[in-house]
């Protein structure tokens, strides 16, 4: 890891010559790049700012006194104008609490603390049994850029649209390698004899990945080899929209497998409209663009690669299932609360309570679970 990646973020409000020697000791270690936020200090303070950017800190200065939080923020948002190879930020104190080497030492393992916490995200997915029975699975992908990447990346998805469970997600290109990437996940999530509904919108690219994930293999008379055959009981709906501009002018559905009418009466006995629609997918991709930050339009908080991406949607994925209640999944009880909320994995009966944070961050993860989650651990920057 590079150390000139990392800012040591310092406010500071009437410093004194320890803010120096802390700034000179990081120096000492290869912490060269230090930020100093004056939030607002007296005139007597200068001195030692000024002594400050002889050791190549730089300076912000507020002219009243904001606080500490508005200090870390105009130092962070500094710093992605004019330093965007940026990829971690460690904050200190100006009054010397803060050791030189203990902030080192938090350099050194900060990458292998999101690790750690994203494999907490992980491994519940491998703890609780996810062979489920998706009734009905709705496909989308939104878009997103990484810095190190010049072009866009898409994250594709596949929701239950009873259960709200994200059965499987995918970072990649918009190409039918990714869709079969994405429909292998949800033929494994799945359970051998379940075969839900498909829908999405009108990229041909699920077609190919459906039929070549639920079939079965034969030898047709007068065959030389065994050929695949999707299996007869698919069914499999598109919504395709057409444009005006960056509005939707039409909406149309076309039937890609099975029919029409057993399409409309098994979503009818699954209590939901019977018309063909991608809504509930399209709300579950708003949804981890607000709850993940790298995702969001329009954002400061891109990811530095492909590989924080994944960090940051496992994590993300697990609040999403295991803490968030969905307000769709809400049951009416008997006693004063009235009603019971439930997140996802509640509802798809993988776990009988809502869990808290601090049940997600105190769950017992194996030695080594990153490692098979994260092969690329060694090489992250």
């Amino acid at each position: 890891m590079v150390l000139e990646n990392i800012v040591v973020l310092i406010p500071a409000l009437n410093p004194n010559h320890k803010l120096v020697d802390l700034v000179k000791e990081l120096n000492q270690i290869g912490l060269t790049n230090v930020v100093v936020i004056d939030d607002g200090s007296e005139n007597s303070s200068q001195a030692v700012f000024d002594e400050v950017q002889t050791y190549r800190a730089k300076v912000y200065h507020h002219e009243n006194n904001r606080g500490k939080g508005a200090a870390l923020r105009t130092g962070i948002e500094a710093m992605k104008k004019s330093q965007p190879h940026i990829i971690g930020v460690v904050t200190a104190d100006a009054d010397g609490q803060h050791a030189a080497n203990d902030i080192l030492k938090v350099v050194q393992n900060w990458h292998y603390t999101m690790i750690s916490c994203s494999a907490r995200g992980i491994f519940p997915s491998r703890k609780f049994p996810w062979r489920t029975r998706g009734s009905t699975l709705r496909h989308d992908e939104l878009v997103t850029k990484v810095k190190q990447d010049a072009e866009r990346i898409w994250v594709w998805t596949a929701v239950a649209a009873q259960s709200k469970l994200i059965l499987a997600i995918h970072i990649g290109r918009r190409s039918s390698a990714d869709a079969h990437h994405l429909l292998h996940q949800v033929w494994q999530r799945l359970a051998p004899d379940s075969l839900p509904i498909f829908t999405s919108d009108g990229l041909n690219l699920y077609f190919y990945g459906i039929t070549a994930h639920f079939g079965f293999w034969d030898k047709p008379p007068r065959a030389r080899k065994h050929h695949w055959f999707p299996d007869a009981r698919l069914q499999y709906a598109q919504l395709r929209k057409r444009r005006r501009g960056w509005r939707v002018s039409f909406l149309y559905s076309i039937i890609r497998l099975g029919s029409r009418q057993l399409i409309r009466s098994g979503l009818k006995a699954l209590s939901l409209t019977g018309k063909v629609q991608t809504a509930f997918v399209e709300r579950a991709n708003l949804t981890l663009r607000e709850l993940i930050a790298p995702l969001s339009r329009r954002t400061w908080s891109t990811a530095f690669d492909r590989h924080h991406l994944r960090l940051h949607i496992q994590w993300g994925l697990a609040y999403y299932h295991f803490c968030r209640p969905h307000q769709s999944l809400t049951t009416p009880i008997r006693g004063p609360s009235k009603r019971r909320y439930r997140t996802p994995v509640m509802a798809a009966k993988l776990v009988r309570r809502r869990w808290s944070v601090q049940d997600l961050l105190q769950l017992p993860v194996p030695e080594g679970i990153w490692l098979d989650s994260f092969p690329a651990t060694q090489g992250c920057r």
